[in-house]
Order: C-alpha cells, then sequence, then structure tokens
C-alpha cells in the first residue's frame, strides 16, 4: 500500500509543479497587462480632468476678478482660492509631469498662468481700495433718493415764489443733474462697467449741481441769479443743500479710491485676454498627458493589449480546470488511503473500549493493553489517569470529611455572631428611639425658647415704648409747671393791679364824700341867698346826688376788687399746690423712667439669656439629629452584618451539604486494595514514555481539574468565608487559649484556612497539627462528629435569648459585641465631628 501510495504521488507531483509555474507566469503576464489597462485609463481620465479644471476655474476666475476688482469681499475671496488651485495644477504638472511633456509645452502654460497670476495680485494688491470704493458708492447711492425727491419738488417751489425764468430753469436742471448723477452711481455698481469712462461725467454733474446749488442760495450775476428772498424758497434750497452735503462727499470719496479701481479693472480686463491662451495651454497639456499613456493600445507591435488579456484569461481558465482534475483524482486517492488508515484505527479503538468498558462503572481496577497501534500512547495515558484517579478519589473522601467538619464549625460559629448581632440590632434600636424621643424633646425645647425669646424681645419693646413715654411725661410735666408759675406770677401781677385799683377806688370814695359835703355847704349857702341862689341850688342838688352814685359806685368797685384779691390769693395758693404737685408728679414719672430703664435692661438680659438657651437647644437638637444619623448607620451596619452572618450559616449549611454529597459522588468507585503499579508495556521498543511517579502537588492539580465543582464554588461562599475568616481572626487575637472543638490546637482562623484552601485545591499538603490528622478520615467517624455538631446546633438555636446573653458574656468562650459597642459609643466626642445631619447611605 506504501508502495501503491507512492508510485501514485510521483506520478501527480511533477506535472502539478509545472502546470501551478506556468500558471503563476501566466498570472504574472496578466497583472502587467491589466496595470498597464489601469494605467492607460488613469492618465486618460486625468487628461480630461485636467483640460476641465483649467477650463473651468479660469472662467471663475476672470468672473470672480470682475466682481471683486469692484469691491465685492466675497468675490475677491473666491477669486484668491481659485487661484491657489490653478497654483496647486500648476505645481502638479510642474512636479510629476516636468520630465515626461516637452519643455516648451510646459513653459508656455506657466508663462500663460504666471501672467494670470500677475493680474490676480494686483487686483489683490487693490483690494482695500476697492473695497472702500464699493462702500462710497453705496454711501452715494443711499445718499440719492432724499437729493432726488428734494430737487423734485424745487422747481415747483420757485414758480410759486415767483423766481425768475432762469432761476425755475436752473432749479429742473438740478433735478435732471440729481437723475444722471443717480444713473452714474448705479452704472459704477454694475460689474463690466469701466469706472475711468464714467468719472469724468459724473465729476461734472457734481459740479454743476453745486455751482447752481450755490447760486440759487447766495446769488450770482454771472448765471443771472439773485439770492432767493422768499422763505418756501429758501428752506427748499436749504433742505437740497442737507441733502447734496453727504453725496458730495460719497463723490470725492469715490474719485479718490478710483485710481486703484481702474487699475483692479484694466487687471480683470488683462485675464480675460489672457484666459483663452491659458485654456488652449491646457488642453495642449491634456493631450500630451493622453498621449503617455500608449492611446494606441498595442502592449507591442502587432499585438493589442485588450486581444492578449482575453486570450490570457482563456489561458488561465484552460490551466485551472486541469489543476482542478489532476487534485480530484489525487484527493479521491488519499480518500481512499485514509479509509483504510481509518478502519485499522476504528479496530484498534475498539479493542482499547472493550478493555476499559468496566471504567465507565466506577472500576478503578482496570487496565489497558499498551500496544504499538496509536492507541498505544492512548491506552499508556488511560492507564496513568487510572492510577491518578485512584489517589484523587482516595484524597476526596479525606477532604470532604475535613470540609463537612470544618463547615459545622464555622456554621456554629456563624450562628453565634447571628445571635448577638440580633441582640446588638435590638439595642441599637432602642438606643435610636430614646436618642429620636431626646431630639423631639429638645426641639420642643428649642421652639419654647424661640417663642420666650420673642415673647422677651416684645416686653423689651415695650419697656422701651413706655420708657420713651414716661420720658414724653416728664418733658410734659415740666412744660406745665412752667406754665403754671409763669400763669402764677401773672395772676399775681394781677392781686397787685387790684390792690392799686382798690386804693385809687378808695381815693375816689374819698373824693366822693368830699364833694358831697362841699355839694351840703353850697345847697346851705344857695338857701341862704335866697332866690338869687336858686339855681346854685339845683347844681348842688345834681352834685350831691352825683357824689352819693359816685360813693355807691366805688363801694360796690371796692368789693369787687375784694372779692378780686380774694381770689387772686386763692389762685395764687391753689397754683402753688399744682406746682408742688407737678415736681412730684415729675419726681415720680421719673422714678417711673428709672424703673422702666431696669425693666428694659433686665428684659434685654433676659432675651439674650433666652436667645443663648434656644442656641443652645438647637445645637443639641443639631447634635441629637447627628447622633440619631450615627446610630442609624450603625443599626445598618448591624443589619448588613446580620445578614451576612445568616448568609454565611446558609452558605456553611450549603458546604456541609456539598461535603456530604462529594462524599457520595465518590462512594461508587471501587479501589483495588494495594494500589497496583503500571502495567508493563507490550513490547519494550515501544516509543510512549514510561509513566512517572505522581507527586502530591501534580496529583492535586490533576484532582482539582477534574473536579471543577470543587475547585470552584460559588461566589458567594468565597466571600462568606473571607468574611468569617476576618472575623475568626479577630476571635483569636481578643481570645488566644480559645480553640475550635473539632479541631484541638489549631486557630479558628487556621480551620477556616484549611476550608478555604480545600475548596481552592491548595491546601492539600499543609501539614496538619498531630499526627493523628494525617490519617484519613473514615464515613463512620466523619458522620459521628456531624452528628454530635448538628445537636450542639440545636441547642444553641432551642436556647432562651437570656442564656445566649450569659454565653456571650463569657469571655472565655464569645465576644461582648454589644458591650464593646456601648463603650466605643460612650467614648465618643461628638463635639468633634462634623456630622451630616442628611447621610447618603446610597455611597455605602
Amino acid at each position: 500500500m506504501e508502495t501503491k501510495a507512492a508510485r501514485g504521488r510521483a506520478l501527480t507531483g511533477l506535472p502539478v509543479l509545472v502546470l501551478v509555474a506556468g500558471l503563476i507566469a501566466l498570472t504574472i503576464v496578466l497583472g502587467y497587462i491589466f496595470f498597464t489597462l489601469y494605467r492607460n485609463s488613469e492618465y486618460d481620465r486625468a487628461s480630461v480632468q485636467m483640460a476641465a479644471d483649467v477650463r473651468v476655474l479660469v472662467e471663475q476666475l476672470s468672473q470672480t476678478a470682475t466682481a471683486a476688482s469692484l469691491g465685492d469681499d466675497e468675490a475677491g475671496r473666491t477669486m484668491l482660492r481659485l487661484r491657489a488651485r490653478m497654483d496647486a495644477i500648476w505645481l502638479d504638472v510642474e512636479k510629476n509631469l516636468a520630465d515626461q511633456l516637452p519643455a516648451g509645452q510646459i513653459a508656455a502654460f506657466g508663462l500663460e498662468w504666471k501672467r494670470i497670476q500677475t493680474q490676480v495680485e494686483a487686483i489683490e494688491a487693490h483690494g482695500a481700495e476697492a473695497t472702500s470704493f464699493r462702500q462710497a458708492v453705496a454711501a452715494a447711492r443711499d445718499a440719492t433718493p432724499r437729493l432726488r425727491e428734494t430737487t423734485g419738488v424745487l422747481g415747483k417751489t420757485l414758480i410759486a415764489a415767483q423766481a425768475s425764468t432762469a432761476e425755475v430753469d436752473a432749479a429742473y436742471s438740478l433735478a435732471a443733474a440729481a437723475e444722471k448723477i443717480s444713473a452714474a452711481i448705479t452704472a459704477l455698481s454694475q460689474p463690466g462697467r469701466n469706472v475711468a469712462e464714467i468719472l469724468p461725467g459724473l465729476r461734472e454733474q457734481k459740479e454743476h449741481f453745486a455751482s447752481v446749488l450755490s447760486g440759487l442760495r447766495s446769488g450770482d450775476e454771472a448765471q443771472n441769479f439773485s439770492p432767493a428772498r422768499n422763505q418756501a424758497a429758501r428752506l427748499q434750497l436749504a433742505v437740497a443743500a442737507d441733502s447734496f452735503r453727504p453725496l458730495a462727499a460719497a463723490l470725492d470719496a469715490i474719485e479718490g479710491f478710483a485710481p486703484g479701481v481702474v487699475a483692479s479693472q484694466a487687471a480683470t480686463a488683462a485675464i480675460i485676454a489672457s484666459r483663452n491662451n491659458l485654456v488652449v495651454q491646457g488642453d495642449g497639456l491634456s493631450q500630451g498627458i493622453r498621449g503617455l499613456g500608449g492611446a494606441d493600445g498595442e502592449i507591442l507591435p502587432g499585438f493589442n493589449i485588450t486581444a492578449v488579456a482575453i486570450a490570457g484569461v482563456g489561458l488561465l481558465v484552460a490551466g485551472l480546470a486541469v489543476l482542478a482534475f489532476i487534485l480530484v483524482a489525487d484527493t479521491r486517492r488519499r480518500l481512499r488511503e485514509t479509509a483504510e488508515a481509518n478502519q485499522s484505527n476504528q479496530d484498534a479503538i475498539l479493542r482499547l473500549l472493550n478493555e476499559i468498558q468496566d471504567l465507565g462503572q466506577g472500576d478503578l481496577t482496570v487496565e489497558a493493553t499498551v500496544t504499538e497501534d496509536f492507541t498505544g500512547a492512548i491506552a499508556d495515558a488511560i492507564n496513568y489517569s487510572i492510577q491518578q484517579l485512584r489517589e484523587l478519589v482516595a484524597r476526596i473522601v479525606n477532604t470532604a470529611a475535613d470540609v463537612s467538619a470544618a463547615s459545622d464549625d464555622t456554621r456554629a460559629t456563624a450562628l453565634q455572631l447571628s445571635h448577638a448581632a440580633e441582640n446588638q440590632s435590638h439595642e441599637i434600636t432602642d438606643a435610636s428611639a430614646a436618642i429620636n424621643q431626646m431630639a423631639i424633646t429638645i426641639d420642643q425645647v428649642s421652639a419654647n425658647a424661640t417663642e420666650s425669646a420673642a415673647v422677651a424681645e416684645r416686653s423689651v419693646s415695650i419697656a422701651s415704648r413706655g420708657a420713651a413715654v414716661v420720658r414724653n411725661t416728664i418733658t410734659g410735666m415740666d412744660r406745665i409747671r412752667d406754665q403754671i408759675q409763669e400763669t402764677s406770677k401773672r395772676i399775681k401781677r394781677l392781686g397787685e393791679g387790684s390792690q392799686e385799683i382798690g386804693d385809687i377806688v378808695s381815693l375816689i370814695g374819698d373824693i366822693a364824700d368830699q364833694t358831697n359835703i362841699l355839694a351840703l355847704n353850697a345847697a346851705i349857702q344857695a338857701s341862704m341867698a335866697g332866690d338869687a341862689g336858686r339855681g346854685f341850688a339845683v347844681v348842688a342838688d345834681e352834685v350831691q346826688r352825683l357824689a352819693e352814685r359816685s360813693a355807691s359806685a366805688t363801694k360796690q368797685i371796692a368789693a369787687l376788687v375784694a372779692a378780686i384779691q380774694s381770689d387772686t390769693t386763692e389762685a395764687v395758693a391753689s397754683m402753688e399746690q399744682t406746682t408742688a404737685e407737678v415736681v412730684a408728679g415729675a419726681a415720680l414719672s421719673l422714678d417711673a423712667g428709672v424703673a422702666l430703664g431696669e425693666i428694659e435692661t433686665v428684659s434685654t438680659n433676659l432675651a439674650e439669656l433666652i436667645q443663648d438657651i434656644s442656641t443652645a437647644a438647637r445645637h443639641q437638637s443639631t447634635t441629637a439629629g447627628h447622633i440619631s444619623n450615627t446610630m442609624n448607620v450603625i443599626q445598618e451596619i448591624t443589619s448588613r452584618t446580620l445578614e451576612h452572618a445568616n448568609q454565611t450559616a446558609t452558605s456553611i449549611g450549603e458546604l456541609a451539604e456539598m461535603a456530604v454529597d462529594l462524599r457520595e459522588s465518590v462512594s461508587g468507585f471501587r479501589l483495588p486494595e494495594v494500589s497496583p503499579r503500571p502495567p508493563a508495556r507490550a513490547k519494550p521498543t515501544s516509543t510512549v514514555p514510561a509513566s512517572p511517579q505522581p507527586d502530591v502537588t501534580q496529583t492535586s492539580r490533576q484532582a482539582s481539574a477534574t473536579a471543577p465543582a470543587m475547585r470552584h464554588p460559588q461566589p458567594h461562599i468565597t466571600s462568606v468565608l473571607a468574611e468569617s475568616k476576618a472575623a475568626m481572626d479577630e476571635i483569636d487575637r481578643l481570645h488566644p487559649n480559645q480553640t475550635p472543638a473539632h479541631h484541638p490546637g489549631l486557630s479558628h482562623a487556621t480551620v477556616l484556612a484549611d476550608k478555604k484552601a480545600a475548596m481552592d485545591g491548595t491546601g492539600l499538603q499543609r501539614p496538619r497539627a498531630t499526627p493523628a490528622r494525617e490519617r484519613p478520615v473514615s464515613h463512620a467517624t466523619a458522620a459521628h462528629h456531624a452528628a454530635l455538631e448538628d445537636i450542639e446546633l440545636a441547642d444553641l438555636q432551642a436556647a432562651p435569648s437570656p442564656a445566649r446573653h450569659s454565653e456571650s458574656a463569657a469571655p472565655t468562650t464569645e465576644i461582648d459585641l454589644s458591650g464593646a459597642l456601648h463603650q466605643e459609643l460612650a467614648e465618643i466626642n461628638l463635639d468633634e465631628f462634623d456630622l451630616d445631619p442628611n447621610p447618603d447611605y446610597s455611597r455605602r
């Protein structure tokens, strides 16, 4: 069979190599042909693109130059961009085609472009003047409508003012000049119009307008104009002058910037004159580029490149068909040989499967026969694997027993931690409730203090107002006392005046008495004279009666004066008494003012004290709130600790169940009484290496590879074991003499590390504490330990809460977590912390 296969390969090998070499050479030739076709098409495309670009760019350049010469900024920027594109085309031609195209053709194209480029630079140099020219034209165009409007009515105004015919004609000529100026300004803003031709006429119209307008306003003998005297005509002429003034300024600016615009327009005309020459030169370059690609389409004289490409493709397809036929025949031959080899391998595989059939039933006593077939190495590897499985199953049984015992210890410890955390949670809840009640009471005290402070402030305000009223009262009493004293003085002066009146009345009474006596004497004398004295007697009687009436009136006046003096005296006494009472009232008011001032001071001090009390109460309320928040945080931490402890107990229970399942899973394997050595090889010349003696580390790695459930426990179990290890470290630190019940001589953390290492497959080689732990643990011993631990856990769960408290209080067995927490809280000085009253628990 080997000779036949070698003969078949010899018959097909050389023709296939020759055919493949020919096809490769043909593929290279076709690649060159297709590259040539692609290069020619690229040359054609580049020539057409260049001609089109030059034609379009030159046309756009001439158009934008025309607009840019009149100050169009956007057109100027577009012109510069077009110049940059043309520069890129020229640089590309000069760099890439200088050695392929005729030098004269390239130089002619460059010369024409340099001419246009020079004109573009001239337009760019006058760009600022063109922009200013455009702005002046826009200003003149904006001023034209008003001038046309004012000059349009000027003629009618002069006719109404009975002006002369020459003046009226001049006014209408101003309107015509305004129209001509407007038309000229419009022409200046239109592209393609020659500024040099428009400016002389515009200047003439401006000078004519200014001359006529000045003559109409001020008079001009040369033009037969008299000064305007009509008010309406003078006003209209002034409006026309105001309208013409900005236009004249804009026209002056246009004349100032016109030389630059004229130069730009000349450059634009030169560009337009040269663009056709540049297009012609560009077409010439395009034809030259097209000629570079071999436009005749012949790769060799007499051989069209397209026909050669078609023939080459046909030969390539035929060669590929022949190669495919040869390969199919060779493949069929190989398939037949492979089928024969597969049949031989199938027989060897069936023999091997028959020998290891009992291995699937858990029989680890079987051994496979090592032969020279390809299954010999597999049989040797299977024998080695069986030996490793024997050792692995034994180790699994021992490890499962250790894991079960360790998980029971850890579960008991987790349950104790859970009970301690639950008690701590209850006590923290009670403390939080007391702190909350204290915070509510402090808030009420703060509210009452705040209200008392407000009342004290109102008392201070009322006392202040009362003191002000008392001060005003004292001031009013002082004014009343002054007025009473003034009134008393006037009454005294009135009493003195009445005294003088009494003296005068007494004098009048004496005079009346004397007059009466004289009248009596006159009557006696008249009676003594007889008839001659009768008239005198009548007078004497009248005088006597007058004296009697005067005496009577004098007595009445004396009585009235006496009464006035009596009343005046009483009034003076009353005034003096009132003055004394006013003085006494003022003294009392002053005392009241002093008392109110003291009340105000006391009220102010009281308000400050109450405010301090309110502030202190608010601080205490805030501190109580902080303490309450801290207790809430501790409550949450305790709840999480309780939850994690419960999860730990549950996970450790699952771990124990997994250990039991692990023992049950390997219970179906049947091990030999004495582990046999690896069987001898069938022939000593076998190339399969001898199986090395397995060490413990390699055995553990292979065992972990065959049991992924042991190497990769669930994530939550791993985290629970890590937390339990930290708790056990704390227990060992606080109680170094305490050891687990089922692992004497080992610490809690060491036992827990053994459990995790056993799960990870890394703790199989850790030396045990005592030689007794080196012996494998039997199923009966492991079951007995598990039963004892279940009984202890049941007793612990059934114990009442006081019993658990008493157990947790024992310093030699468990940790008093609640007492430690109370001690830590008592040592906290809340004034040293700036607690957040609204903590964000989501970040925890």
